[in-house]
Formats: C-alpha cells, structure tokens, sequence
C-alpha cells in the first residue's frame, strides 16, 4: 500500500556535502575530458607553435587544479542556499511528497508540488544572483562604452550618443530579463 510522506525539512549540512562531493568529482571527470582534447589538439599542431603547445600543457595543469576545485566551492555556495531556501518555503507552501511503499521504495512524486518547490526555489535564485549580476554587467557595459568612445571621438561629444543605446539595453536587461525589447503586433 502506498502511503504519502511529506519531505519536511533538509538536513542542510550533508546536503550541501554531498552536492559539492558530487560536484567535485565530475569537475575532475571534466577536467580529464578537457586535457585529453588539449593533448590530442596539442599533438597536431606545428613544431613552430611550440609557445602554443607549453601554453596547452599549463592549461591542462591548470584545469586538473582549477574545475574540481572551482565547481566544488560553487556547489557549497548553491546547495546551501537551495536547501536554505527550500526548509524556509515548506512551512508556507508545503514540502515535497513522495508515494512510498512500506517506507522502503518511492513509487511516486506528485507533480505540482514539486514543481511549485523548485520554480519558488529557482526565480528566488534568479533574483539573488540577478541583484549581484546585473549591476556588474551595467557599470562594465557603459565603461566599455566610454572606452571606445575616448578612442574613436578624440573631439566632440558626438560619441556619447551611444550610451543612450547601452542604457536602453540595460533597461530592457534588468525589467525584462533579455537585453532585446520585443515588440508584439
């Protein structure tokens, strides 16, 4: 018979543990990908790109060091705020259920409450990183702006025109989520 159990909270330590272990390993998988690309790559080039082949091999170095590493420490980061988020949703929009028999084998997962856990979860995580993203895109956008402008108008103030352009795409970036407004008929 089968009975529903309600996840109602996450152990957010071990979670986060496991995740980031997880994670570590296939950055490690990864890396061992990448490296037998950059040797099989490395193997074909010329004898007088010998700069690009000891560059190759210091990336391969580097990428045995830098994903497992690298996707651990992101994992940490994700699986702590994930669990977080989900343990303080569960009291206003309920938990996650499973259809287990005899507490040994899970059968079934009903559909929406999964899926309204996980939506919740990740527009939350959107919007955090959003707040973090988007006004480093705006100030690195508009200083590429001003860059190009004092190298292309040395006179003039004809080349401030485009900031209007950069601002309007940042608008469009933070209100809408895409950088290109459309229009609809």
């Amino acid at each position: 018979m089968e009975q529903l159990k309600e996840i109602k909270s996450v152990a957010i330590v071990p979670f986060t543990l496991m995740s980031s272990s997880i994670s570590a390993v296939l950055g490690l998988i990864y890396a061992i990908i990448l490296i037998l690309i950059l040797g099989v790559v490395s193997v074909f080039l010329p004898a007088e790109a010998s700069l690009i082949s000891s560059l190759m091999a210091t990336m391969a170095v580097a990428l045995i060091l830098v994903l497992p590493v690298g996707s651990f420490l992101f994992s940490v980061v994700s699986s702590f705020v994930t669990a977080l988020l989900y343990n303080l949703l569960v009291p206003k929009i309920g938990g996650i259920k499973l259809g287990m028999v005899e507490m040994k084998e899970v059968r079934s997962i009903p559909v929406i409450p999964v899926s309204l856990m996980l939506s919740l979860i990740y527009t939350i995580l959107t919007f955090l990183v959003m707040l973090v993203v988007a006004p480093i895109v705006a100030v690195s956008l508009q200083g590429a702006a001003l860059i190009s402008i004092s190298a292309t108008a040395a006179t003039g103030l004809e080349g401030l025109s485009a900031l209007g352009i950069i601002n309007i795409h940042i608008h469009n970036l933070l209100h809408n989520g895409s950088p290109v407004q459309l229009y609809e008929a």
